[in-house]
């Protein structure tokens, strides 16, 4: 079955003795897999996903057996491409890789949720992570793993989230060699799934781990952490409720013991057969400190004597009243800072360094102690730093060492770019005071990237030391957006594998007061290449190398212009400079 950019469900389905990919996910956000059989599927030619193969995918898989299939990579399931899939009450048994993840392989941020489920498969690692696009992390929660935390490697290329109530001991299978994936008796397995009602089986008892288990209700979490928000503003998240049964369900009321959690949803709440419906939750906080809560949820349609399911809620408050977050005086993360702050607030963050990607998508003021000390590490995985579309103008971001990131996904070109720095689309966040160092991409702009329609404002930094698979070592932008605007920065040591080392845009950049220096291509230019550029008062030396293609040092195109500048001793094949009216 190949399903691409589809939605719906796939209930009680065998998909079994296919050479191929049992089932193929190709960017499906709302597809539902429930009460399927999985069985003998791929082979060892096959190299991702012999039972699922999961591409830009977040599908619920439930009450599903995934058994015996076979591929290189992610014998039972691979998920790839930021592939989140929700995975409840499965088995997952018995397959085969070849190269690695018997179980469940992970590539290139993806973050598999596992609750309720078994894990058990021979061989290779159970869970392993692929070797591009790091970020990728696995969630288990009351299932079996096989040979636990030690079954999974990482690779480090991503994190293990090992939640609550996971065990490693035999599942003790009814006949696992004839196929008989039932639970024994005395199963491990029986009665030790998650403890909220809504997961009860249907006889009423405590969900049982594996495919037997449950009901056909599945939930998006039963745990909820509001992070840090300030007194008196307001976090919602959002509780999903998939029903995979062929009947509606009522959810009837809700309430709460702690009055700074609320909802707006109004009850009831209809889940129809076949469909989800989502609850909003609210905290908002009314004194600082650590705050927690408990919901209670009720439903006429659980399975037994229980009349409601408990959701665990909490959450930090910290006085905002001054429009201040002091990082890690207040809030402990960069990030936890930026979700805590609204447009016109300051997040001050003081020397050290921070192991994390951030996402800036609001008018707002990220400011580090000092460029030399105030260090954010993407650890290999991911961006460093993205900009989203609400980061306009106002938003001012400085005074960072940005490093180690290996870049996001850009659906323009289809692969990996931005390993520093990500401009997304419509943002034009003021970038200053900055050092971008040490970063890789797979396509483009390992220092930084700039989206089609992104507005790239940079000055007095330090670009060096970054190597993309394609274009713009340094810097890469697209057209669009109001242009690139470069003053007073220095970009050296930066080297594409394709066009240009130092600096690549094709958004009629101007580029003043700046060093290029240093920069290596394999093809074209090696310093720069833009399309209707003006330069001025800038030095472009030293580009270029006996070891590199380098075709010229400069190439410029358009109505550009180059002035009041030196261009001297650079390493190329043919000339430094080449202009046209192209």
């Amino acid at each position: 079955l190949f399903l691409n950019n589809s939605n719906g469900t796939l209930d009680n389905i065998d998909v079994v003795g296919n050479y191929g990919n049992g089932i193929m996910c190709h960017y499906s956000q709302a597809v539902t897999i429930t009460n399927c059989n999985i069985n003998g599927n791929g082979s060892s030619n096959l190299g991702e996903g012999g039972g699922i193969y999961l591409v830009g995918s977040d599908p619920i898989i439930s009450s599903t057996l995934i058994t015996g299939n076979a591929a290189q990579r992610g014998g039972g399931i691979q998920c790839q491409t930021g592939s989140d899939a929700l995975i409840v009450n499965c088995v997952i048994a018995d397959n085969i890789a070849y190269e690695y993840a018997s179980g469940i392989g992970c590539v290139a941020h993806s973050k598999p949720y596992v609750e309720n489920s078994i894990v058990w498969n021979e061989g290779l690692s159970d869970v392993a992570y692929g070797d591009w696009g790091g970020d990728n992390e696995i969630t288990f929660n009351y299932s079996i793993l096989h040979n636990g935390q030690s079954g999974i490697e990482t690779n480090n290329f991503g994190d293990i989230n090992w939640g609550t109530g996971n065990l490693t001991v035999d599942p003790l299978f009814t006949d696992a060699v004839n196929g008989d994936y039932t639970l024994l008796a005395g199963s491990p397995a029986i009665d030790v799934g998650n403890p909220n009602a809504f997961y009860n089986d249907e006889d009423g008892s405590r969900n049982d781990m594996g495919y037997t288990g449950g009901n056909g209700i599945v939930l998006s979490a039963t745990e909820f952490e509001f992070g840090y928000v300030g007194v008196g503003d307001s976090r919602n998240k959002t509780l999903t409720i998939t029903n995979t049964k062929d009947s509606d369900i009522s959810v009837s009321g809700a309430s709460f013991d702690d009055s700074q959690f609320s909802t707006s949803t109004s009850f009831p709440v209809t889940v129809a057969a076949y469909s989800a419906a989502d609850i909003t939750l609210t905290f908002t906080p009314t004194a600082t400190g650590a705050q927690s809560g408990t919901l209670q949820l009720s439903s006429p349609d659980i399975p037994g004597d229980a009349t409601y399911g408990e959701f665990v809620l909490s959450g930090n408050a910290f006085d905002l009243s001054d429009g201040v977050v002091q990082v890690p005086g207040e809030v402990p993360t960069i990030q936890e800072a930026i979700d805590a702050s609204s447009d016109g607030d300051t997040v001050l963050v003081a020397a050290g360094t921070y192991y994390e990607n951030i996402e800036i998508d609001k008018e707002i003021a990220v400011i580090g102690a000092d460029r030399e000390t105030t260090i954010i590490d993407g650890d290999s995985s991911g961006s460093v730093v993205y900009f989203g579309s609400n980061a306009g103008i106002d938003t001012y971001f400085s005074g960072f060492t940005v490093q180690n990131g290996s870049g996001m996904y850009d659906y323009h070109i289809d692969g990996y770019s931005g390993g520093g720095i990500f401009v997304g689309e419509h943002s034009a966040p003021l970038l200053d005071n900055l050092i971008v160092q040490d970063n890789t991409a797979e396509k483009r702009g390992a220092g930084i990237n700039k989206q089609t329609g992104g507005t790239l404002r940079l000055a007095n930094s330090i670009i060096r030391n970054n190597n993309a698979g394609e274009n713009g070592g340094g810097i890469q932008g697209d057209g669009g957006g109001l242009g690139s605007f470069i003053s007073n920065v220095e970009i050296y040591g930066n080297y594409a594998n394709y066009m240009t080392g130092g600096i690549h845009l094709s958004d009629a950049p101007i580029i003043v007061n700046s060093i290029i220096r240093d920069n290596r291509s394999e093809e074209e230019a090696s310093a720069i290449y833009a399309h209707n550029m003006f330069m001025s008062n800038c030095v472009v030396s030293q580009n270029g190398s006996d070891e590199t293609s380098d075709y010229c040092t400069i190439k410029a195109d358009g109505n550009s212009v180059i002035q009041n500048s030196i261009v001297w001793g650079n390493n190329s094949e043919n000339f430094d400079i080449e202009m046209s009216n192209e």
